[in-house]
């Protein structure tokens, strides 16, 4: 399929071996009959994927294998049904794409390319921004639901990213760029920072465990903290704390001459082990807890 006006059309319920071929364009559905497609292996499409509803509905399981997709736009409007439910379905943008999601869920995303966004993006599993490649957000949302990981650019136009993970093992590769409004929501889960981090504007915990280790953290706007916060201590955090609510938990086993998220809290806790020496007069609104370490009051008042 070398004419860029190509197409493959299915208009029946089929299930796709590509083979390794490279498809152009694909329609599935047509103006009279449903289309519904099931990929055996992977697929690799240079040109559009379509969804026409007119005769019927339109649907696509990518199952466990990975999209190719190097089409100018993909728009799932008209998409019945874009089923990324299989924990090991991936789709890869390799070239220049505008993504119209129409709320419909994604699993792992890769982006080898250059991809903006035209509504709201929620990706179930991994976003992975490789070298030289980009995501522009338009202004729009980003729900990500395990790694972020950002070796290329990323450009949040004021768009907010919330990360809603049910696990652990969760990393955030910022790559060098900003975010705007960060949100992280989920009792379940913890993501530990890679990187510094910045939020151009608010940063919120409203579920769930942030763990920055002992990478910088700034916050331009308000920090909303209902859940925890842990880091080492040694790194420069930025921010106004939250002393309404939620807690700060130091895990440093060092020696360290301040408390890097200042002299305010509402629950802080010492678990690591280490010393922490304040600098001026430390309040607590909450919870004291000294579980493991040091906390040397110094001259100051507490």
């Amino acid at each position: 399929m070398t004419d860029t006006g190509s197409k493959i059309v299915f208009d029946s319920t089929c299930t796709v071996t590509s083979s390794s071929h490279t498809f152009l364009n694909i329609e599935i559905g047509t103006d009279s009959l449903s289309g519904s497609v099931t990929l055996a292996d992977d697929m690799d499409i240079d040109g559009l994927l379509t969804f026409n509803t007119t005769g019927g509905t339109s649907a696509i399981d990518l199952d466990a294998y990975t999209l190719n997709y190097a089409g100018s736009s993909l728009d799932l409007t008209n998409a019945d049904t874009f089923d990324m439910t299989d924990p090991s379905s991936k789709i890869i943008f390799d070239s220049t794409t505008t993504l119209t999601s129409d709320s419909n869920p994604l699993n792992i995303v890769q982006v080898d390319g250059a991809l903006t966004l035209a509504d709201a993006m929620d990706v179930d599993d991994d976003l992975i921004i490789s070298n030289a490649a980009s995501v522009a957000t338009g202004g729009n949302s980003i729900t990500i639901g395990a790694d972020f990981t950002n070796s290329g650019t990323f450009t949040h136009g004021d768009g907010s990213v919330t990360f809603d993970a049910g696990d652990t093992d969760n990393t955030i590769t910022s790559g060098g760029d900003s975010f705007y409004d960060v949100v992280f929501n989920n009792a379940s889960g913890e993501w530990t920072l890679q990187d510094a981090l910045v939020a151009d504007n608010d940063l919120t915990i409203t579920n769930g465990t942030l763990d920055i280790a002992a990478q910088d953290l700034t916050v331009t706007g308000t920090f909303t903290n209902d859940d925890t916060l842990e880091l080492v201590g040694s790194q420069t955090v930025t921010l106004t704390n939250d002393n309404d609510s939620g807690t700060i938990d130091y895990t440093g086993a060092s020696t360290y001459t301040e408390l890097a998220a200042g002299d305010s809290y509402y629950n802080l806790t010492i678990s690591g082990g280490g010393t922490y020496t304040i600098d001026a007069a430390l309040d607590v609104n909450g919870v004291l807890s000294i579980s493991s370490g040091t906390l040397d009051l110094s001259t100051y008042a507490l």
